[in-house]
């Protein structure tokens, strides 16, 4: 940073090519649609149930290096007047891959769960590091005993952070 003194002994702060050019690029990114980490945002996984057995809903994962932290899930039908199923119920699963669902016919398998509730619609809120997601798990949702032939959401709000870079500040 460079000083200039004045006649009259006042001193201005004049910015370094550094200093412009990150200020530039941080405009630029902001018209860009470009935001600064955290970023919040929520995703939505819809299905229709089978005539039996359990509906996988995916919500995704973060990208290679990113972080997802879970703030919220929520589950419901579609058509909040459909009659639900006699023991409709909602769990929440991290993981690489689900192929242990198809493995065992449209069931979840208890040791992946995350969470659960005991019944539709299914609302819960986390608080920050509760529900971490990284690359490259994903946010898997199963809906238990759901309704033949229904369409259900699952929507999730999260939080993005930067990828790390290998540094701690």
């Amino acid at each position: 940073m460079a000083e200039l003194k004045m006649a009259l002994g006042a001193v201005a702060d004049i910015a370094s090519g550094k200093e412009v050019a990150d200020g530039v690029n941080k405009i630029l990114d902001n018209l860009n649609g470009k935001k600064a980490y955290p970023k919040y945002f929520k995703r939505v996984a819809p299905g229709t149930s089978a005539a039996s057995g359990d509906l996988l809903l995916d919500l995704g994962g973060p990208g290679v290096g990113e972080s997802w932290d879970v703030r919220a899930i929520v589950v419901i039908k579609t058509d909040p007047w459909t009659a639900g199923g006699a023991n409709e119920k909602a769990g929440v699963y991290i993981g690489q891959g689900f192929a242990s669902f198809a493995a065992n016919a449209g069931t979840a398998p208890i040791a992946e769960l995350e969470d659960a509730g005991q019944s539709l619609p299914y609302t819960q809120h986390y608080v920050r590091g509760q529900l971490y997601v990284v690359y490259p798990n994903h946010i898997y949702v199963v809906v238990h005993s759901p309704a033949a032939t229904t369409a259900y959401d699952a929507i999730a709000r999260l939080v993005q952070f930067p990828p790390f870079k290998g540094e701690i500040a």
